[in-house]
């Protein structure tokens, strides 16, 4: 049997308890323009117990993770090796993992080329998130996110899922949120709090997660500011020059 079809069939069983699992990513983007990644995914441990002897725990899927939720120490080393940090989650009811990473600029995580990222991203290289199109004073980002890197789902699955298994959506998170240094420019978020967007993903039907938002290039204002006060600094001193000779001619 396939990775593809073993992941479809766990994804199946897993939407017939109603919030079993957690799948979530959470990023916020500082002021500063540093960022903080977080993503957790985690499984209901009812669940967890029911589901043993349905298949080898110790089986990966193309998602990177075991049948009970958690990373193969495999996975684990390759996520450490892009510095991710790998921790067990243990909350709630829920077990599973969360892999988190802080980026000390937007701009590592920046290209101005048009990609499209990934949700998941502890194995990835060269971890690009963003389109940034350059401006003086402030840099606009550009964000297009898939939740289904492997691109398996049709329209037909897709139908079924929401139409006559609805229901078995209800109380399951699996979302995607990010928190901005200030308002949105435009997103296709199904919710939006302030500066925090959220897409829930069990009610998404779009292909993609788009947003665009606004980070003050500091470099540049720094520079600004400070010719500013150089300017100034010549102008006050040409100012005490002009009257100490006015004095003396006096």
């Amino acid at each position: 049997m396939k990775k593809s079809v073993k992941l479809l069939a766990l994804a199946f069983v897993m939407l017939l308890f109603s919030g079993c699992m957690k799948a979530r990513t959470d990023i916020t983007v500082n002021s500063n323009g540093s960022i903080d990644y977080t993503y957790t995914v985690a499984m209901s441990t009812k669940v967890q117990e029911s589901m043993k002897g349905y298949g080898d725990s110790s089986d990966d899927d193309s998602t990177g993770t075991s049948s009970n939720g958690t990373l193969t120490e495999e996975q684990k080393e390759e996520a450490k090796k892009h510095g991710f940090d790998i921790q067990d989650y243990d909350k709630d009811g829920f077990k599973g993992y969360t892999v988190t990473k802080h980026f000390n600029s937007i701009d590592e995580v920046s290209t101005e080329d048009d990609i499209t990222s990934t949700t998941a991203l502890s194995q990835e290289d060269n971890i690009k998130m963003f389109t940034v199109k350059k401006g003086f004073l402030k840099n606009k980002y550009i964000a297009k996110v898939t939740f289904d890197s492997e691109k398996e789902s049709n329209e037909s699955t897709k139908q079924y899922d929401k139409e006559q298994y609805k229901e078995y959506f209800e109380g399951l998170d699996i979302s995607y949120n990010i928190t901005l240094p200030s308002n949105a420019i435009s997103s296709n978020a199904t919710s939006v709090d302030g500066k925090t967007l959220s897409w829930d993903l069990t009610k998404f039907d779009k292909e993609k997660i788009e947003f665009e938002f606004e980070v003050l290039n500091t470099n540049n204002l720094i520079m600004l500011i400070g010719g500013i006060c150089v300017v100034v600094a010549i102008v006050i001193g040409v100012v005490v020059l002009v009257i100490k000779k006015k004095k003396a001619t006096k």
